[in-house]
């Protein structure tokens, strides 16, 4: 019997949105970088490449939702300047995300 590979263009990233995924659903205290890696379908070891622990995760998924947070902003802001619907395409973005 073969046994499967799970290859993944970047993996770092996939724990990352999955974890995200996880806290949104489950709760913060149910995350585990075991849970994470299963979700991902790597093995229990393979987040330990890129993340230290649970704690390196959070921050990671932190930083990744504020990159995101503030790339829509910019997106707008560099569409809608100096129109007269600035602030309520502005807002727009600020609350659907």
């Amino acid at each position: 019997m073969e046994k499967k590979s799970y290859h993944h263009k970047n993996l770092k990233n996939d724990l990352i949105e999955k974890g995200i995924e996880l806290v949104d659903e489950y709760g913060i205290n149910q995350l585990s970088l075991r849970k994470v890696a299963q979700a991902c379908n790597v093995s229990h070891a393979a987040p330990y490449s890129h993340f230290s622990s649970k704690e390196q995760l959070l921050q990671e998924m932190q930083l990744y939702i504020t990159n995101q947070f503030a790339e829509v902003l910019e997106d707008t802001v560099s569409k809608y300047q100096n129109t007269p619907n600035f602030l309520i395409e502005f807002g727009k973005a600020y609350i659907s995300l």
